[in-house]
């Protein structure tokens, strides 16, 4: 599997997975980390820098950026399709 990103949102004390993207070369992954910047204050959603199951680091991140991942990595069309509900 080797490197990824995931955003996740905030629960609690940890986190729910909502997107992961694997599919670019390491430089092209570290690259889209750089690109977004951190978020000034705690936001609901946030990146991880992941090698394999290894979190690296992470960073909340605004919902802009959000979007502009989710747009990036092809997933945006079906991700609010296919958000799990909570309760």
């Amino acid at each position: 599997m080797g490197m990824s990103l995931a955003v996740f949102i905030k629960n609690d004390d940890s986190g729910i997975e909502l997107a992961r993207f694997n599919q670019a070369t390491k430089s092209e992954l570290l690259e889209q980390w750089h690109a977004i910047p951190s978020a000034k204050d705690v936001t609901s959603h946030f990146l991880v820098l992941l090698n394999e199951q290894e979190h690296i680091n992470a960073k909340f991140i605004e919902d802009r950026h959000l979007t502009q991942l989710l747009h990036l990595w092809g997933t945006f069309d079906n991700f609010y399709q296919e958000l799990p509900e909570f309760e």
